[in-house]
């Protein structure tokens, strides 16, 4: 919490870069009463639990809070909660559910290259189960899934090069895109990437540079939207400074398909993976523009 202005108590984000390049703050009892009324009912709907929280103190309350929520996230004046999935399944489990032991054999998962989609095909076949789905539709709805655009998405594979499209953006999400893509070669792996929101690199600048460092090489384009407003110390060219300061020196910032084209052309070989990560349309322009280039060359 903040100093009280006006008799009230307003709360700051913490955080060294979120102190640097923010200047909002949120009055106190305002974000607990939206955190309490998004927690409780979440929490109702997970346990189904008939309890009337309205009236509870509190102590009782910021309690629960803790229980449930991992972390909060302020991008200007929205306020994003992430949540404990385990501790929301520990709650679930005060239902009595039994857990389930059924055995499903010769699963094939024809599009799931990273850990994170076979946990999404978990989480669809433990639902299928509690539906009454058989095994055997089961298995075919997971054979003859196609997966989803811009999940991973081959867009090219030329003379062994892999260029592949993914929607990431958060950096767990370009970490787990980055792992998926280790999993396929033993090459190089090049990350074109398009960061979405000042606010949000100013809010995960530091993650975004650990995770940056994991790829043999990094593209920046421009942050998406192009009419976000800057936010100083948080642009592309202060990731790249950051890189290199930190010994990382095969970063460049580029947004032009031709650049990139000749970039891939000399600089990766046969069983490289180039991916081109991000949430807008510029990054999935630039994809389909690389291609067609490189396939006449």
């Amino acid at each position: 919490m903040s100093n009280a202005k006006g008799g009230r108590s307003y709360y700051r984000c913490p955080g060294k870069r979120f102190g640097e390049c923010n200047s909002k703050s949120i009055r106190a009892d305002i974000l607990e009463g939206v955190v309490w009324e998004e927690v409780k009912m979440l929490r109702g709907h997970i346990t189904k639990e008939k309890c009337d929280l309205s009236e509870v103190d509190w102590e009782t309350k910021f309690n629960i809070i803790r229980k449930l929520v991992q972390r909060i996230e302020i991008d200007d004046d929205n306020v994003h909660m992430v949540f404990r999935l385990k501790e929301l399944a520990l709650e679930r489990q005060k239902e009595d559910i039994q857990p389930c032991t059924r055995i499903i054999k010769n699963v094939v998962l024809s599009n799931a290259i990273g850990m994170h989609k076979v946990s999404n095909a978990l989480a669809a076949i433990s639902v299928a189960v509690k539906l009454g789905i058989s095994d055997e539709e089961i298995k075919k709805g997971l054979l003859e899934f196609k997966g989803v655009a811009r999940r991973f998405s081959l867009i090219a594979d030329i003379k062994g090069v892999k260029l592949i499209e993914d929607y990431a953006h958060h950096p767990n999400e370009i970490q787990a895109t980055l792992s998926a893509a280790r999993l396929t070669t033993k090459g190089k792996v090049t990350g074109i990437i398009e960061p979405l929101r000042f606010a949000r690199i100013r809010n995960f600048f530091d993650e975004f540079v650990r995770i940056f460092m994991m790829f043999d090489y990094v593209i920046l384009t421009p942050v998406h939207p192009p009419e976000d407003k800057p936010i100083p110390g948080c642009g592309i060219d202060d990731i790249q400074k950051t890189l290199i300061s930190n010994g990382f020196n095969d970063v460049k910032i580029m947004n032009d398909a031709l650049l990139i084209s000749h970039f891939i052309s000399n600089s990766t070989s046969s069983g490289d993976v180039v991916l081109f990560i991000g949430a807008g349309s510029n990054i999935a322009k630039l994809a389909k523009e690389t291609a067609k280039l490189l396939l006449v060359k």
